[in-house]
């Protein structure tokens, strides 16, 4: 019996592991992830994506092993300016990946993480107007089919609270929402914030 520790450097990540090791498969670990980048981080993860982040990747948690599922306890996440908490499960026994998150996250600038410039929204004051198109005229949304084979990867069940997501012109305050994919199948469950000084 004794203590694993252990660093591990990748693609800009720096990866630590350490807790107590008797044999086997270690049963919990404390973990840690950061890179001095996040929107390269995202990027690397996620190709194809390139987020318009400022700031660095952190990640600090507590990994439990337990024969195939992993859950991933008081995880704290720091994307750029963005506060994420909570705790993820996942799954491998079966032949498709289960995970399950419970989430709260600070602000979240969904409009930057999916690549796009802040506009508008990015002030922290509601609009008066709708969202629509942008100033310059152009549609905010793609033209191109949307592919969905990633939806095939793994089953999800998440359910996410934030004080706060910006979208473009949308501002959503006080949001919680659950999502789940089964089989490819996407259900976002009536999400409950407030928008334009009124309940959705």
């Amino acid at each position: 019996a004794g203590d694993v520790q252990a660093t591990i450097n990748a693609l800009g990540f720096t990866i630590g592991v350490k807790g107590p090791y008797a044999g086997g498969v270690p049963e919990r670990l404390s973990m840690s992830v950061s890179h001095p980048n996040a929107s390269r981080a995202i990027s690397a993860l996620v190709p194809g994506l390139s987020p318009g982040i400022s700031g660095a990747l952190s990640l600090q948690s507590a990994l439990t092993i337990q024969g195939q599922n992993y859950d991933l306890l008081g995880l704290r996440l720091s994307l750029g300016d963005m506060d994420v908490s909570g705790t993820v499960g996942i799954t491998l026994a079966a032949a498709k990946p289960s995970i399950r998150a419970d989430l709260t996250a600070g602000t979240v600038p969904l409009t930057a993480l999916m690549g796009g410039s802040v506009g508008g929204g990015a002030s922290g004051k509601s609009s008066s107007g709708g969202a629509g198109a942008s100033a310059t005229g152009a549609s905010p949304w793609s033209r191109e089919a949307i592919d969905v084979a990633a939806l095939h990867a793994a089953n999800l069940d998440v359910s996410v609270t934030a004080e706060k997501i910006i979208y473009d012109q949308w501002i959503l305050d006080n949001v919680q929402a659950d999502v789940a994919l089964n089989n490819g199948r996407l259900t976002l469950s009536p999400i409950a914030a407030q928008a334009f000084g009124g309940a959705m």
